[in-house]
Formats: structure tokens, sequence, C-alpha cells
């Protein structure tokens, strides 16, 4: 018999186990019920707390599964503490104003949390344990039940529980944080707990036992599961059906990276071996009870037809939510991993955003272009990963890494904003070559689904109709993002693609495909043309391509002083990598400075390192300054005669980039271009999350029903035109005639 302070501790241990179960379920800045966990942590609480209930914590010795178990749910509630806390920065700024330091803090209130959790996961694993044997011990004997509860019943509540678990499996690697667990919306929850049920009805429906179907889907979700955590932490975004026509790429660039112990998905592995503990309960339990018939197929299918008639009405109604917006994982953690993917396919289907008003717009009038006074070649440096991370957090770093990149004389510097955060070099492709952005589309990686044999507004064809020859460069396999469609699609005379070229083997350390080995190819591409035409020459770099622990960190360079933990052998190769691109960059110009036809040359990065986003920063962002300023990248641009750049803006969106080259390049400029041109004076910024910057500084959003949006209207209108307008393409708006 326990004594009373042994029971009295007990039950304030299992208190404390409720209250952190609640703290971290609960959202306070969702406006509706956070989850179904929390419920669930609520419940179970308050039934173990009960007077009548058994307080002691009962003697046994758990199995290596349920030890396994335990260690999987302390792990995850350590991280969804220490999740859930990092993100308020004004408790971080308290905490450093009393002068701690904040990351032990928030470890140590992690490391008591996961502690007390132990002993409600002890009881519920006990209890579990003892219940699923009670139930296989009655299958296998022929009983009809446990008491009341009939084993029809109990399957039932496999089959659910299962589905649940299958849903969490691909939820945590998806949503990229553990919190990211608890906080789907209530209705949204139960939509997605309809979509997993409905792959094991089918399933059910085809192989005629549940024990076969949920076999088959535990297996199915279980292999995706561990795919999408993978799939998320190397490309920022969960495996949903776009991303399997990056399925190339992303097995070409997975060299590049070290996956570690520390990146196995200890939590969802956690979800897919209890799925298949209660699956083997079921294979039970389902053996002992009667085969499936007519009857029960068509309770299969009416259970079928009404979960297809929720996920209508709730993801493809008139009123249904845009769900993946500005990011996958935010979109994931609020909607859930199924409808996202509902989504997504929504998306496939409907590539094109058709912009508000787009039926009563009436196209302008096409403005004669007047005759170029010269036609300087042009080169466009689409330079991976270039990003001064000064902008976003205080590096202090211990030199001046992009002295030589901010050093040239004569250039023009100014910061690009990127479509997307941390990744996404096709959407930055996309909205620098084209001049559209990617707010008008349902889907990333626009190589991968736009026809660009029928999308004729693009700046290599503009530039092929004033009599320039044009080259493509990037070194890497010609399938990445369907380039070796898209390039030539787009009017390139030459995609120079793959690894097949002589492209030299300068290296720093384990990093290859320098941007200095680049531009020597380039160098020697525009040497090689004997005419007088004039030239554009487009080059995307690798060098700077995550991941960053491919060199020893005696190798870097460049070392921030700032402390930012598990990332500080990241930053500083990044920042060693893109110091080299700064130099070779200057060492670029000087070599074009000495060729005797006018060059103009625009070199920006296409988007900032994937772990901006866990990166620590002192700057107290609003969100929709911290979305801005993720995407923020330097552009640069320079020529060797006397380009006007007075009409370059100090911030611009990535698809007003090119119109201000070629005006200050001198060229005549098209119906298109103007419009972009005169956007930006009102509208510096145009965001494909639908944020906007105004010419006052002010962060805004879209509506189409906001008369100070108008000029926004116009431009997505027209743009949308050059995009999808089919037979009725009036080009005489797009290139010069």
């Amino acid at each position: 018999m326990e004594s009373k302070k042994t029971v009295r501790l007990h039950r304030f241990i299992l208190w404390l186990s409720w209250c952190a179960f609640i703290s971290l379920a609960s959202r306070p800045q969702l406006p509706r019920l956070p989850s179904f966990l929390m419920y669930f942590a609520l419940g179970t609480a308050a039934a173990l707390l009960l007077p009548r209930q058994a307080v002691p914590i009962p003697r046994f010795r758990p199995n290596a599964v349920q030890a396994v178990l335990m260690l999987l749910f302390a792990t995850a509630l350590f991280f969804v503490f220490r999740g859930h806390w990092i993100p308020f920065y004004k408790f971080r700024s308290q905490v450093a104003r009393l002068g701690l330091s904040w990351v032990p803090l928030i470890n140590a209130l992690a490391v008591v949390g996961a502690l007390c959790s132990l002993p409600l996961q002890w009881k519920l694993l006990f209890e579990e344990g003892r219940l699923l044997r009670r139930a296989e011990a009655a299958a296998r004997t022929g009983e009809p039940g446990l008491g009341r509860v009939s084993m029809g019943t109990i399957r039932v509540f496999l089959i659910a529980a299962i589905a649940c678990l299958h849903l969490y499996a691909l939820q945590f690697g998806s949503a990229g944080f553990p919190q990211n667990l608890v906080g789907i919306r209530f209705g949204y929850f139960l939509v997605n707990l309809g979509m997993f049920l409905s792959v094991s009805l089918a399933l059910a429906l085809v192989l005629r036992r549940w024990r076969y179907a949920m076999l088959a889907s535990s297996v199915l979700f279980a292999v995706w599961g561990v795919a999408n955590y993978y799939v998320f932490q190397l490309h920022g975004g969960p495996l949903v059906f776009s991303e399997l026509a990056n399925t190339k790429t992303a097995l070409n660039v997975l060299s590049e990276y070290r996956l570690t112990v520390t990146q196995i998905p200890w939590v969802s592995l956690g979800f897919i071996v209890m799925s298949f503990r209660l699956v083997r309960t079921l294979w039970i339990v389902d053996r002992a009870l009667p085969g499936g018939g007519w009857k029960r197929d068509l309770v299969r299918l009416g259970l079928l037809a009404a979960n297809a008639a929720l996920v209508s009405l709730v993801l493809l109604g008139p009123g249904a939510e845009d769900l993946l917006t500005w990011s996958r994982g935010s979109a994931v953690s609020h909607y859930g991993f199924g409808a996202c993917v509902v989504d997504d396919v929504k998306r496939l289907l409907h590539p094109y955003r058709v912009p508000e008003g787009y039926d009563r717009f009436v196209l302008p009038e096409p403005v004669t272009a007047e005759e170029p006074g010269q036609t300087p070649d042009i080169i466009l440096i689409l330079n991976e990963t270039f990003c001064d991370l000064e902008v976003y957090a205080s590096l202090r770093p211990d030199r001046d890494y992009l002295a030589p990149f901010y050093g040239i004389e004569g250039a023009f510097y100014g910061h690009a904003v990127t479509p997307t955060v941390g990744g996404g070099t096709n959407n930055s492709e996309f909205e620098l070559l084209t001049g559209n952005s990617l707010y008008l589309l349902n889907a990333p990686a626009p190589f991968n689904y736009v026809d660009f044999t029928r999308v004729n507004s693009n700046v290599v064809q503009y530039l092929e109709r004033l009599g320039y020859t044009t080259c493509a460069m990037h070194f890497q396999s010609a399938n990445n993002y369907s380039r070796n469609i898209a390039y030539p699609a787009m009017g390139f005379d030459v995609s120079m693609l793959g690894s097949g070229y002589p492209v030299p083997n300068d290296r720093y350390g384990n990093r290859g495909g320098l941007d200095a080995s680049y531009y020597a190819m380039l160098n020697a591409q525009y040497d090689a043309y004997a005419g007088d035409e004039p030239r554009f020459m487009y080059v995307l770099t690798i060098q700077n391509h995550g991941g960053y622990s491919r060199n020893p960190p005696e190798l870097d360079t460049v070392r921030a002083r700032t402390d930012f933990g598990d990332l500080d052998e990241d930053v500083n190769e990044f920042l060693s990598s893109v110091a080299l691109s700064g130099e070779a960059f200057r060492d670029l110009t000087e070599r074009y400075a000495q060729v005797d036809r006018p060059v103009i040359i625009c070199m920006v990065g296409d988007h900032a390192p994937s772990f901006i986003t866990s990166l620590a920063t002192d700057r107290e962002w609003s969100e929709r300054e911290e979305q801005l300023v993720q995407r923020t990248v330097p552009y640069v641009i320079w020529s060797n005669f006397d380009a006007d750049f007075s009409s370059c803006g100090e911030i611009v969106s990535m698809f007003s980039l090119m119109p201000e080259v070629l005006s200050a390049a001198g060229l005549p400029l098209t119906t298109y271009y103007r419009t972009i041109l005169e956007l930006q004076r009102s509208f510096p910024v145009l965001v494909s999350n639908g944020y906007y910057l105004d010419s006052r500084g002010d962060i805004g959003v879209y509506s189409g029903d906001d008369p100070l949006c108008e000029p926004i209207t116009e431009y997505y209108c027209l743009a949308y035109h050059a995009l999808a307008a089919g037979e009725d393409y009036r080009e005489e708006l797009f290139l010069p005639q």
C-alpha cells in the first residue's frame, strides 16, 4: 500500500503533466479550438486524477516497444515545449533584460516538461498494452467482446486510432515542428481524419478485409511519412503531388546534403510504430469477425461518399479557403496535411489564378516602340542563394566578407524581393525571365507545368526581336525543373545544360561548381561569338547551394561572432561561400571593363538560405516585415559604358528587375515593361503571398476590391493575359514589333 505522501506526490506530478499538455496544445493565436489532442489530454488527465482510479503507478517492467514509445513521446514533448516558446520574441527579450541566456532556460523548461510527462506516459502505455492484450485474448478464444464492448466496436476504434496515427505521422513530417501537431483547426482535423479513413475505406472495398486494408495503408503512409520529413528538411515543403515532378531535381541535389542521425524523423517513426502495433491487434480481432458482404460494401461506399462530400464542401466549395499561400509548412500546421494535398491537386488542375476584375479589364493600347540607340550585350546572372544575412540578423562577422562585392566602381546596388522564402530557384527564374508575378500561379516550380510554347512574354523573345543572339548556361542536370524543355521553349538559341561541358574544376574544399568556374565558361562562350549581333547571356550558378556542412570548420574563411547554436557551422560555411561569390563578380566586371563592346551585367540572388527561418534574430519584426526581409536578396547592375541607373529602385520585385536593366541599357520598352516600371513607383514590391510594399514603406495585403490597389490589379490582369489568353493573346503589348 502506497503512503499518502506518495499518492499526493503522484497526483501533483499528474496535474503538472496535465498543465504541460494543455499549455502545449493550446494555441492562443488561433481563434478556434486548437486541436483534438487538447481534449484527449484533458480527458486522459481527468480520468487518471479521479479518486476512484488507482493513483499509484502500476508496478510493471515495460517491454522494449513500450520503452521506445515512452522515449519518443518524451522527445516529442521536449521539442514541442521548446518550439512552442521560441517564436515569442517578447518573452525572449524579457529574459535578455534579466541578463539570462534564454536558450538554456528554454531547454531547461523543455526538459522539465518532458520529465513531468513520463508518469502519465507510463500509465497510458500500461493501460493501452493491457487493453490490447485483453482484446487479442478475447478474439483468440472466440469471446463476443470485452464486457459491454463488442468486438465490432473494438475494430471500429482500432481503425479510427490507426487513421489518427497515419495523419500525425505525415503531419509532423510535413509541418517541420512538433508543435504543429497540435495546431490544426478542429474542423480541418475532422476533414483530414476523414480523408485518411477514406484511403483505408477504398482499400477495404478492394481487399475485402479491414486487416489487409489497414496494413497496406500503414505501409503506404509509413513510407510517405518518412519521405515527407526529408523532403521538408531539404526542400522546405511537404511531399505533395506537385513535388513529384521535381523528383529528378531532388535526387540530383541530394548528394550535396549530409543527413545525420539528428535528422531521423524520430517522432514520425514513433507514430508509425504505434500504428503497426495497433494493426497487429486489429489483425487478430478482424480474423475473429465475419467477412465483408454486400451490405458492408454499401456502408463503406456510403462513408466514402460522405467523406467526399465533406471534402468538396470544405476544400473545393465556393467558400473554400486558399490554403497553400505563403508558407507550405504553416499551411500544413493550420489546415493539416491531407487538406493541403487536396489544395495542391486543385492548383495543378487550375495552374493560374484569375485576377479579380479580369473579365471587365480593358487591355491598354500598345506603345509604339522607338528604335534602340544602341544594343549593348546583356549578361544576367541568377546567383544561387546569394544573400546578405546581415539584413535579417546581426552576424558580427570577423571580416567584411562582402567588401569586394560592394566596392565595384560605377555599380548600382539595391535589393530584390524573391517570391519564396529559403528556396525555390525556379520560382525566381520564372519571375526574372518573364516579368510575371508568381502570385498568379497556383503551383510551385513553374517550368514543370507552364507551356512556354504558348507563353511568349519573356525577355528572351523580347531581345531576339531586337536582333540579339541568346544563350542560357547551367551546368547541372538538364532535367532539373524541366529546364531542358523550358529553356528552348522560351526561345534561347543555345541552352548549355548538364555536366557534359569542360567546366573548370575549381573547388573550395568539398564545394565545386564555383562561380569563378561558371564565369570562365561564360567568358569562353562570349568570346566564341564571331558575329556583330548583340548578345544576351543568362547564367544560373550553383556554388552557394545547401547543404552547408560539406567543409570542415577549419576551411571557413568567415566566421560570425554571434552565437547561432547548432547553426554556427552552417552560417560560417555559407558566409565563406558568399564571400567567394562577391570576389568572383568583382573579377568578372574587371574582365568586361576591358571589352571593346558595350556590356551591361546584372546579378541577383535567387533566394535566402533555407536555414534563415531557423536563424535567431535580434530585430523586432512584425510577421509581415519578417516575411519581406526573409525574401530580400542583393542585386547589382554594372556596365562598361555610361548607362543610366537613375530609374533603378533601391528595393524591387524580382519580376521588375529585367525591365530596369532594359531601361538602363537604353532599349525600347513595350507596354508591358512600361506598366511594370510605372507600378514600381507606387508599389516597389509585390510578393507572391499577396503582401505589397508601397512607396511610403507600408506593408499591406492586396485586395482587388481596394481602390488603392487598382494599379496592382491592372498589372495582374495584363500579366494573366500573357499567361492564359490563348488565341486572344495580343503580342504587340509584350514584344517589339
